[in-house]
């Protein structure tokens, strides 16, 4: 784990108000949420961002969503809706990776559109991403 004074690691080592824990991830409802669903899905290891990802961290990024993606189903539903991603640097509020999961409908409708096409990454790209690294 990480830096102690890292809000994320914080909740980590205490176990606030986690939904799923295993020995890599926590699963824990967003404190700000853009849509009723809105989860936060946070690795154990201390990684600052996307930006701080390498080709190694690949296998925990597919855990990751795997994970989410189980929890989701069990909880909420099928749903193609959902949607995962990642705030790109230095749109971060919290300096510790994290994926959030998200099924629409938004909360903050089409402000959330902008912000998504300006400030966010999907799962998806992000994951391409590392794969395409040499």
């Amino acid at each position: 784990m990480g830096n102690s004074e890292c809000k994320f690691c914080t909740i980590i080592k205490n176990k606030e108000n986690l939904l799923y824990e295993d020995d890599h991830i926590v699963i824990f409802n967003d404190i700000y949420p853009a849509a009723q669903v809105h989860l936060q899905t946070v690795p154990k290891k201390h990684i600052k961002n996307i930006n701080h990802l390498n080709k190694g961290d690949l296998d925990l990024l597919k855990y990751m969503k795997q994970k989410t993606m189980e929890y989701l189903v069990i909880n909420f539903g099928e749903d193609q809706n959902y949607e995962l991603g990642f705030h790109i640097p230095p749109f971060n509020s919290i300096p510790h990776l994290h994926m959030h999961s998200i099924k629409p409908p938004f909360i903050i409708g089409s402000f959330h559109k902008f912000i998504k096409n300006q400030i966010f990454r999907s799962y998806d790209v992000v994951e391409k991403t590392l794969e395409d690294k040499i």
